[in-house]
C-alpha cells in the first residue's frame, strides 16, 4: 500500500509535467501568449525539481542509513513524524538500526568479557604479528616477565638474551622449556606457539605457564627412584663381597691371630680360590655397573640434520635381521608417505630405535608367533615412529618406572637404554610414550 501510495504521487508528478510541457509546446505557436509561455516553462523547471527533491529524498535517507553501518554509527534515528509514505520506510530503518544496536552492545559485552577472562587467566599470553609488535599481554605474563608494558616483543630481551628470537622461531605446536633468573626466584617455564591471521595479521600467539614446582617434585621423585635403584644394585653387589671376604678371613685366622702354613689344608685353599673368583666377579660386575652410569650422564649434543625416515628404516633393517630370524620374529615396517622426515641426529636416532627393538626382541622371546611392527606417521606436525609388539606386555607397577635409570626386569639388562633412548629424545626437543596392557602387548612410540 505504502509502495502503491509512492508510485501515485510519481504518476502525479509526471502527469503534471506532461501537461505542462504540451501547453508550454502550445504556446510556442502563439505569440500573443509571450508571458504565459515563461509561467509555463517556470512552473516546468518547478515541478521537475520538486520530483527530483521528492525521489533523492529516499535516495538521500538510503544513502545515510547505509553508511551509519560502514562507520558503525548505532545512533542515527529517522524522524519518526514523517508522513506517508516515507514514515514505514523509516520505522523500518530504525527497526534495523536498533536490532543493530543490540547486537553491537552483544559483541562489545562479549569482548570485553574475553579480555577481563584473557587479563585474569593464570596462563600467561603474549600474542605479536611479524614486525614484533606486542597485540596480547595479559597480567599472568607481566608476573613472569616482570616487564609492566612491552609494545614489542624485542623488550622482553632484557629479561633473557634472545628470548625474542626464541619466540619467534618456536615452531606452532612444539613444546620448549625456559629458565629465567631474578633477584628473587628461578623459574622454569614451559611455552607453547600457535599461528594464525586475523585481519590479515599474521599472529603468533605463545602460551607460558611456570612449571617451576611441578618440575621440582618431578625431580625429586626421580632422585628418590634413582636412590632405591642405586642402593639396590651396590648392596646386592657389596653384601655379597663382604660376607665372602669375611669368611676368607675367618679360614686364615684364629682368635686374631694368622694360621701357619701348616695349620692350612688343600681344602681351604680350593675355597679361598673359590671366594676370590667370587668377589673378582662381583666386583667385575660392580664396575660395568658404575661404566654404566658414566654412559648415562655423558649423551653427546645432537648433531642435527634432515633425516629420511625410509633411510633410517634401511639401515636399521639389516643391523636387527639377524636377531629377527634367530627368534623366528614377524617384522613389518610401514611408513605413510615416503618423503617422510625429521630433523635429528640420524646415528642418536637410529640407536634409540634399536633399542626399542631389542626391547621388543627380548621381552616376547619366549613367545610363539611374535610380530614386531615399526610404523611412521604424521600426527598434528610431529612425526611420529612406533614400535609395537603383540608380547607380554609390562604391568602397571612396573610401566611406571621403566624410563627410571638401573630399573630392569631382565637378568642381565643394565637398566639404561630406555633411560638413555629418553633423555636422547629430550635432547632433540622430542618425546618418548608408551601404552602396554598385560597380554596385549606394547607400544613405544617416539615423535619429534
Amino acid at each position: 500500500m505504502n509502495s502503491n501510495l509512492f508510485n501515485v504521487r510519481i504518476a502525479i508528478h509526471t502527469t503534471f509535467l506532461a501537461i505542462t510541457s504540451a501547453l508550454f509546446i502550445w504556446t510556442l505557436s502563439r505569440d500573443y501568449l509571450l508571458v504565459t509561455r515563461f509561467s509555463l516553462g517556470v512552473l516546468w523547471v518547478f515541478q521537475i525539481f520538486l520530483m527530483i527533491v521528492y525521489v533523492n529524498k529516499t535516495y538521500r535517507d538510503l544513502l545515510v542509513f547505509l553508511q551509519s553501518f560502514e562507520f558503525q554509527d548505532d545512533t542515527l534515528t529517522f524522524n519518526k513524524t514523517k508522513k506517508l509514505p516515507f514514515k514505514p520506510l523509516y520505522n523500518e530503518f530504525n527497526r534495523i538500526i536498533e536490532n543493530f544496536r543490540k547486537v553491537k552492545l552483544e559483541k562489545e559485552m562479549e569482548q570485553q568479557y574475553f579480555q577481563y577472562s584473557i587479563r585474569h587467566v593464570d596462563t600467561g599470553l603474549i600474542s605479536f604479528d611479524d614486525q614484533g609488535k606486542v597485540e596480547l599481554y595479559n597480567d599472568a605474563a607481566r608476573r613472569l616477565m616482570k616487564i609492566e608494558y612491552a609494545q614489542n616483543i624485542h623488550a622482553f630481551d632484557r629479561v633473557k638474551k634472545g628470548l625474542s628470537n626464541q619466540f619467534r622461531n618456536l615452531k606452532p605446536g612444539k613444546q620448549e622449556l625456559i629458565k629465567l633468573v631474578n633477584e628473587h626466584e628461578i623459574q622454569s617455564l614451559s611455552i607453547r606457539a600457535v599461528e594464525f591471521k586475523l585481519q590479515e595479521k599474521h599472529i603468533k600467539l605463545i602460551s607460558l605457564q611456570n612449571i617451576k614446582n611441578e618440575l621440582d617434585q618431578q625431580e625429586l621423585d626421580s632422585w628418590q627412584k634413582l636412590i632405591r635403584v642405586l642402593t639396590h644394585e651396590i648392596i646386592n653387589s657389596v653384601s655379597p663381597i663382604t660376607l665372602l671376604s669375611s669368611t676368607l678371613v675367618n679360614m686364615f685366622e684364629k682368635d686374631g691371630v694368622a694360621k701357619k702354613k701348616s695349620e692350612l689344608e688343600d681344602e681351604q685353599i680350593e675355597n679361598v680360590l673359590k671366594g676370590l673368583q667370587a668377589i673378582h666377579k662381583r666386583s667385575k660386575g660392580l664396575s660395568r655397573f658404575v661404566e654404566s652410569y658414566k654412559s648415562l650422564t655423558k649423551i653427546p649434543e645432537p648433531v642435527m640434520g634432515i633425516v629420511k625416515v625410509k633411510d633410517l628404516f634401511d639401515q636399521i633393517i639389516p643391523l636387527m635381521k639377524k636377531d629377527i630370524e634367530i627368534h623366528g620374529i614377524q617384522f613389518y615396517t610401514s611408513i605413510e608417505a615416503k618423503d617422510l622426515y625429521v630433523e635429528a641426529d640420524e646415528k642418536l636416532i637410529e640407536q634409540v630405535l634399536i633399542n626399542l627393538l631389542k626391547n621388543a626382541i627380548e621381552a616376547g622371546e619366549d613367545q610363539l608367533g611374535l610380530v614386531i611392527r615399526m610404523t611412521a606417521y604424521e600426527e598434528r606436525g610431529n612425526v611420529k615412529i612406533a614400535v609395537s609388539d603383540n608380547g607380554p606386555g609390562i604391568s602397571a607397577e612396573v610401566l611406571d618406572a621403566i624410563f627410571v635409570p638401573f630399573f630392569t626386569t631382565k637378568k642381565e639388562g643394565s637398566g639404561i637404554g630406555l633411560s638413555l633412548s629418553k633423555q636422547i629424545m629430550q635432547r632433540h626437543g622430542g618425546n618418548i610414550e608408551v601404552i602396554s596392557e598385560v597380554g596385549e602387548g606394547t607400544t613405544f612410540t617416539i615423535s619429534m
